[in-house]
């Protein structure tokens, strides 16, 4: 996001580069000495290569996405969550609603996220100055980003990340910094 945001501001493409294999190295040796990190991302290599061989969590979203089908079982009726699927209102709500509204249902969650990011963005061409224009890019990034790293992790695209779902995941800290970054896009759009 930040690289995002340096790009945005018009940084020179030489800085932006050094600053991405900068941050690259610094994410291996995090990995290469943290235990947790080392698991994450060994389960997702192994998951990629066999989804047998995934993370129990990743296994029990599968297993709820393929239990939701094209419409889904209903909305309040998933199983899933209940027999355990870990941490089903929060980290793993995207699976829930994969499950209860099936793959109707999650499409049309991800064009309501495209049309949040659609918007952000529209706030952010016609802001009045630089500064509205990257926070609004930048919020706006945020909240996309988040949302699709939440979901790519419960379709075993990215290693597991633990993050919420804007707007949808259970919890009152993700919910507030969500909706004060949409309100202070609303206040760039006003201007």
């Amino acid at each position: 996001l930040g690289g995002l945001l340096f790009f945005l501001a018009g940084a020179d493409l030489k800085q932006i580069i050094f600053l991405l294999i900068l941050a690259f190295v610094i994410a291996w040796i995090v990995v290469q000495f943290s235990a947790t990190g080392q698991d994450r991302v060994g389960s997702f290599i192994a998951g990629l290569q066999d989804p047998t061989n995934a993370s129990y969590h990743v296994q029990r979203s599968y297993e709820a996405v393929i239990k939701g089908g094209i419409f889904g079982v209903g909305l309040g009726q998933a199983d899933t969550k209940l027999t355990g699927l870990p941490f089903a209102p929060t980290d793993s709500i995207f699976a829930v609603v994969a499950e209860e509204l099936g793959l109707f249902g999650s499409f049309l969650l991800l064009s309501l996220y495209g049309v949040l990011i659609w918007r952000g963005f529209l706030i952010a061409r016609r802001a009045p100055d630089m500064l509205g224009t990257l926070l609004a890019s930048g919020m706006t990034m945020w909240i996309g980003i988040e949302a699709l790293i939440n979901m790519s992790v419960m379709v075993g695209l990215m290693p597991f990340a633990g993050n919420a779902l804007p707007f949808i995941s259970a919890g009152g800290s993700n919910l507030v910094s969500t909706l004060c970054a949409v309100g202070i896009m609303l206040n760039i759009s006003r201007q």
